[in-house]
């Protein structure tokens, strides 16, 4: 409901009945909207969560799972991303494959919709095509990948131009992002897509509600309601060059060269992390407040953490769930350290969860859904400090 600020708190979670088995150990991970997946060592990939359209990858019929379980078929991963109904995993070999919902590798559009029409997949399948990449991103509704060359390619849903095709069709495979620049870091938001040249310069482009490509957007998309957008890449302004870059629902963030974090878009819930100023939002790079130096920087919905050089990690802007990794204010409009004194190999950010690869190896996770935890992967399974992902698979 537009016009009401509702704050939820979080309580401290029962104990946890000891792991059957030795906890799974993660050499990257990836979050969703209330589900998570990893990658051990071996190459084998898990996921827990909510599993509505098959996208846990399990074979099985959709139900959820509290702890992670193994992606079917034995196919080996190197990174594997959840979106909104699809996940997708990258393989040793360049390949990219997805399951869940069918519109990651069919892309079957309800045109009178305007949204996939679901011909669930609970298995990997590969996507068309027949390339091979070096990274994946995937959001809600597109996902991205670059070649060894550095070339951007995307598929799936492009109604505000997050595809950077220079249109909003729709295509049925991979499809190459116009204006032949060549990126070393991507990252996928809800409807905007934004990436690092190997000089460090920031691009971005789809949609602009609130600046979030950090640009006056130069045409509209959408079909009823017309909004700010850019079908190609446009220069994030500034001149900054930068090390990391994240894109989140309406916001972005990214790591200078000199290790301070900026933010762009909205502000609605503090998640620029501006501290005191009065910012509805921004299309210019802003400063984060508290002088920090990150490494590595990520944006969920809302809400933004980041890794400084010591490993400690920080969080600030919604805390709907905990996702901030601290109790009580609903939000903060500066860093806050996540509770319980761990440092971090990795950190990822979800639509309200957070998670971790601590630097002992083991993974935590925190905020709301998918925790790993051996609790319900739904809104009553929250925590406002990093638990133990376990393993009862």
């Amino acid at each position: 409901m537009r016009g009401v600020w509702l704050v939820l708190t979080t309580r401290p979670l029962p104990a946890q009945a000891a792991p059957t088995t030795a906890p799974l150990q993660f050499v990257t991970l990836g979050l969703g909207n209330n589900r998570t997946c990893g990658v051990a060592a071996t190459g084998a990939a898990y996921c827990w969560g909510l599993n509505y359209f098959g996208e846990l990858g399990t074979g099985s019929e959709p139900q959820p799972t509290p702890t992670p379980r193994a992606v079917a078929g034995g196919v080996s991963f190197v990174a594997v991303e959840p979106g909104e109904l699809s996940t997708c995993g990258l393989t040793p070999t360049g390949a990219i494959d997805c399951w869940g919902a069918s519109f990651f590798h069919e892309f079957v559009f309800d045109p009178s919709l305007r949204r996939p029409v679901t011909k669930n997949r609970p298995v990997p399948t590969p996507i068309p095509g027949g390339m091979t990449f070096v990274a994946l991103r995937v959001a809600s509704y597109h996902a991205c990948a670059l070649t060894a060359a550095g070339a951007a390619y995307c598929w799936g849903s492009n109604q505000s131009g997050e595809l950077g095709t220079g249109d909003t069709l729709d295509p049925t495979a991979p499809t190459l992002v116009a204006g032949g620049l060549a990126f070393n870091v991507l990252s996928v938001g809800g409807s905007h897509t934004c990436g690092l040249t190997t000089a460090g310069a920031a691009y971005c482009w789809g949609s602009d509600f609130d600046g979030e490509i950090g640009q006056a957007a130069p045409r509209k998309c959408g079909v009823g309601l017309p909004h700010p957008c850019a079908t190609s890449p446009e220069a994030v302004p500034g001149g900054l060059r930068f090390t990391d870059i994240s894109a989140g629902s309406s916001e972005t963030c990214a790591v200078a060269a000199d290790s301070t974090a900026y933010c762009w878009g909205s502000n609605k819930f503090d998640q620029l992390g501006v501290g005191a100023a009065k910012v509805q939002s921004s299309a210019q790079p802003l400063p984060v407040a508290g002088g920090l130096r990150f490494k590595t920087i990520g944006v969920g919905d809302y809400y933004v953490c980041g890794l400084v050089s010591d490993g400690k990690a920080y969080c600030w802007g919604w805390n709907r769930s905990g996702q901030l990794g601290v109790a009580g204010p609903g939000r903060s409009p500066v860093p806050v350290a996540v509770s319980g004194g761990l440092t971090w190999r990795s950190m990822v950010v979800g639509t309200f969860h957070t998670c971790g690869v601590a630097t002992d190896g083991a993974t935590y996770c925190w905020g709301e859904g998918a925790l790993g935890n051996g609790l319900a992967p739904d809104m009553s399974d929250s925590s406002s400090t990093p638990v133990r992902v376990i393993d009862h698979s």
